[in-house]
Protein backbone atom coordinates (compact mmCIF):
# COMPACT_ATOMS: atom_id res chain seq x y z
CA UNK A 1 0.00 0.00 0.00
CA UNK A 2 1.01 3.71 -0.08
CA UNK A 3 2.77 5.40 2.42
CA UNK A 4 0.62 8.00 4.79
CA UNK A 5 2.39 11.06 6.51
CA UNK A 6 2.40 11.28 10.22
CA UNK A 7 -0.50 12.13 12.47
CA UNK A 8 0.00 14.90 14.22
CA UNK A 9 -0.15 15.28 17.57
CA UNK A 10 -4.15 16.43 17.85
CA UNK A 11 -4.81 13.41 16.01
CA UNK A 12 -3.17 10.72 18.06
CA UNK A 13 -4.96 12.53 21.17
CA UNK A 14 -8.41 11.94 19.19
CA UNK A 15 -7.57 8.29 18.73
CA UNK A 16 -5.89 7.82 22.45
CA UNK A 17 -9.50 9.73 24.08
CA UNK A 18 -12.35 7.49 21.72
CA UNK A 19 -14.33 7.67 24.73
CA UNK A 20 -14.49 11.42 25.40
CA UNK A 21 -16.40 12.25 21.63
CA UNK A 22 -18.79 14.27 21.76
CA UNK A 23 -22.08 13.34 22.01
CA UNK A 24 -23.68 15.18 19.40
CA UNK A 25 -21.25 13.76 16.78
CA UNK A 26 -23.44 10.97 14.79
CA UNK A 27 -22.09 7.78 15.83
CA UNK A 28 -21.38 6.35 12.28
CA UNK A 29 -18.96 9.40 11.13
CA UNK A 30 -17.19 8.81 14.52
CA UNK A 31 -16.37 5.53 13.72
CA UNK A 32 -15.51 5.94 10.23
CA UNK A 33 -12.75 8.89 11.41
CA UNK A 34 -11.68 6.59 14.25
CA UNK A 35 -10.76 3.60 11.61
CA UNK A 36 -9.45 6.62 9.07
CA UNK A 37 -6.83 7.99 12.05
CA UNK A 38 -6.03 3.87 13.48
CA UNK A 39 -5.53 2.82 10.02
CA UNK A 40 -3.37 6.19 9.23
CA UNK A 41 -1.31 5.78 12.54
CA UNK A 42 -0.54 1.70 12.52
CA UNK A 43 0.65 2.02 8.66
CA UNK A 44 2.91 5.30 9.89
CA UNK A 45 3.94 3.01 13.15
CA UNK A 46 4.83 0.53 10.80
CA UNK A 47 6.97 1.95 8.11
CA UNK A 48 8.71 3.65 11.20
CA UNK A 49 9.18 0.35 12.33
CA UNK A 50 10.66 -1.08 9.20
CA UNK A 51 13.05 1.94 8.30
CA UNK A 52 13.42 3.36 11.71
CA UNK A 53 12.85 6.48 10.95
CA UNK A 54 10.20 9.10 11.37
CA UNK A 55 8.73 11.42 8.43
CA UNK A 56 8.40 15.41 9.64
CA UNK A 57 4.82 15.71 7.50
CA UNK A 58 2.00 16.88 8.82
CA UNK A 59 -1.38 15.63 7.80
CA UNK A 60 -3.13 18.21 5.36
CA UNK A 61 0.22 20.17 4.51
CA UNK A 62 2.30 17.49 2.32
CA UNK A 63 1.31 16.94 -1.42
CA UNK A 64 -0.20 13.29 -1.68
CA UNK A 65 -0.49 11.50 -4.46
CA UNK A 66 -1.81 7.87 -5.19
CA UNK A 67 -2.66 5.37 -7.83
CA UNK A 68 -6.34 3.69 -7.58
CA UNK A 69 -4.29 0.49 -8.75
CA UNK A 70 -2.66 0.45 -4.91
CA UNK A 71 -5.77 0.78 -3.07
CA UNK A 72 -8.04 -1.19 -1.45
CA UNK A 73 -11.36 -1.90 -2.31
CA UNK A 74 -13.50 -2.28 0.78
CA UNK A 75 -17.28 -3.80 0.79
CA UNK A 76 -20.08 -0.95 1.11
CA UNK A 77 -22.19 -2.17 4.31
CA UNK A 78 -25.70 -1.23 5.48
CA UNK A 79 -28.31 -1.04 2.88
CA UNK A 80 -25.52 -1.89 -0.28
CA UNK A 81 -25.38 -4.59 -2.64
CA UNK A 82 -22.59 -5.69 -4.29
CA UNK A 83 -20.84 -2.24 -3.81
CA UNK A 84 -17.37 -1.51 -3.05
CA UNK A 85 -15.71 1.63 -2.06
CA UNK A 86 -12.09 2.46 -2.57
CA UNK A 87 -11.29 5.51 -0.60
CA UNK A 88 -8.47 7.62 -2.68
CA UNK A 89 -8.33 10.32 -0.71
CA UNK A 90 -9.75 11.55 2.70
CA UNK A 91 -8.81 12.82 6.43
CA UNK A 92 -6.21 9.94 6.09
CA UNK A 93 -4.14 11.83 4.11
CA UNK A 94 -4.91 14.94 5.66
CA UNK A 95 -7.40 16.45 3.53
CA UNK A 96 -9.94 18.06 6.04
CA UNK A 97 -12.57 19.54 3.51
CA UNK A 98 -13.15 16.94 0.91
CA UNK A 99 -12.79 13.19 0.10
CA UNK A 100 -12.19 11.35 -3.28
CA UNK A 101 -13.13 7.86 -3.61
CA UNK A 102 -14.10 5.12 -6.21
CA UNK A 103 -17.09 3.07 -6.01
CA UNK A 104 -18.07 0.03 -7.98
CA UNK A 105 -21.25 -1.23 -8.53
CA UNK A 106 -21.65 -5.08 -10.36
CA UNK A 107 -24.69 -6.39 -12.28
CA UNK A 108 -27.58 -5.76 -9.43
CA UNK A 109 -26.33 -3.72 -6.92
CA UNK A 110 -26.66 -0.91 -5.44
CA UNK A 111 -25.66 1.91 -3.05
CA UNK A 112 -27.66 2.58 -0.09
CA UNK A 113 -30.65 5.09 -0.11
CA UNK A 114 -28.96 7.53 1.32
CA UNK A 115 -30.06 11.09 2.56
CA UNK A 116 -27.57 13.39 4.48
CA UNK A 117 -26.41 16.58 5.33
CA UNK A 118 -22.99 16.47 3.05
CA UNK A 119 -23.11 17.45 -0.75
CA UNK A 120 -21.97 14.69 -3.51
CA UNK A 121 -20.36 15.33 -6.94
CA UNK A 122 -20.63 12.20 -9.20
CA UNK A 123 -18.90 11.32 -12.51
CA UNK A 124 -19.34 8.74 -14.61
CA UNK A 125 -16.13 6.24 -15.39
CA UNK A 126 -17.51 3.29 -16.75
CA UNK A 127 -21.10 1.30 -17.19
CA UNK A 128 -24.63 1.82 -17.12
CA UNK A 129 -26.93 2.88 -14.33
CA UNK A 130 -29.77 4.95 -13.05
CA UNK A 131 -29.75 7.29 -10.19
CA UNK A 132 -33.10 7.33 -7.52
CA UNK A 133 -34.15 10.50 -6.29
CA UNK A 134 -36.74 9.87 -3.74
CA UNK A 135 -37.56 7.50 -1.08
CA UNK A 136 -40.80 6.68 -3.14
CA UNK A 137 -39.86 3.40 -5.26
CA UNK A 138 -42.06 3.64 -7.90
CA UNK A 139 -40.63 6.94 -8.94
CA UNK A 140 -38.42 7.76 -12.05
CA UNK A 141 -34.90 6.73 -11.96
CA UNK A 142 -32.75 9.06 -14.06
CA UNK A 143 -30.38 6.97 -16.78
CA UNK A 144 -26.66 7.85 -16.43
CA UNK A 145 -23.64 6.78 -18.73
CA UNK A 146 -19.54 7.12 -19.01
CA UNK A 147 -19.25 10.95 -18.70
CA UNK A 148 -22.41 12.03 -16.67
CA UNK A 149 -21.33 14.41 -13.92
CA UNK A 150 -24.65 14.29 -11.28
CA UNK A 151 -24.43 16.90 -8.48
CA UNK A 152 -26.40 15.88 -5.01
CA UNK A 153 -27.43 18.81 -2.77
CA UNK A 154 -27.60 18.46 1.11
CA UNK A 155 -29.89 16.78 2.06
CA UNK A 156 -31.38 15.04 -1.58
CA UNK A 157 -32.39 11.07 -1.08
CA UNK A 158 -30.31 9.27 -4.00
CA UNK A 159 -29.32 5.49 -4.63
CA UNK A 160 -26.98 4.28 -7.23
CA UNK A 161 -27.92 1.14 -9.06
CA UNK A 162 -26.10 -0.63 -11.90
CA UNK A 163 -28.77 -0.97 -15.04
CA UNK A 164 -25.96 -2.98 -16.95
CA UNK A 165 -24.10 -6.23 -17.47
CA UNK A 166 -20.52 -4.36 -16.52
CA UNK A 167 -19.48 -2.96 -13.61
CA UNK A 168 -20.78 0.32 -13.01
CA UNK A 169 -17.84 2.94 -11.54
CA UNK A 170 -17.70 6.28 -10.60
CA UNK A 171 -15.56 8.88 -9.02
CA UNK A 172 -17.41 10.45 -6.06
CA UNK A 173 -16.24 13.90 -3.83
CA UNK A 174 -18.12 14.42 -1.17
CA UNK A 175 -17.67 17.29 1.46
CA UNK A 176 -16.59 16.71 4.86
CA UNK A 177 -19.70 16.70 7.38
CA UNK A 178 -17.89 18.96 9.43
CA UNK A 179 -18.38 21.82 6.49
CA UNK A 180 -21.96 21.75 7.49
CA UNK A 181 -22.22 22.93 11.07
CA UNK A 182 -22.13 26.07 10.05
CA UNK A 183 -24.17 28.11 7.63
CA UNK A 184 -23.51 27.72 4.05
CA UNK A 185 -23.64 30.61 2.19
CA UNK A 186 -26.95 31.44 0.48
CA UNK A 187 -25.28 32.89 -2.66
CA UNK A 188 -23.44 31.14 -5.68
CA UNK A 189 -20.80 33.39 -7.09
CA UNK A 190 -19.69 32.79 -10.41
CA UNK A 191 -16.15 30.58 -10.60
CA UNK A 192 -13.38 32.64 -11.80
CA UNK A 193 -12.23 31.38 -15.40
CA UNK A 194 -9.12 28.91 -15.00
CA UNK A 195 -9.53 28.21 -11.22
CA UNK A 196 -8.50 25.26 -9.71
Amino acid sequence: MYPLPIPDTALRRLVNNRSKAQPFVQEEAISHSYRCIDTAYQRVKTMSQNDGTAQELKLGKTIFVVNHTDVTHEKLAKGAEKTEVQYLIDERHGSTRFALRIYTIQKGGHTPLDQHQYEHQVYILKGEGFLRQSKNPDSPLKNLKPGDAVFIPSNAVHQFSNGGDEPLVFLCVKGNPQLYTQEAPTTNPAPEQNFC
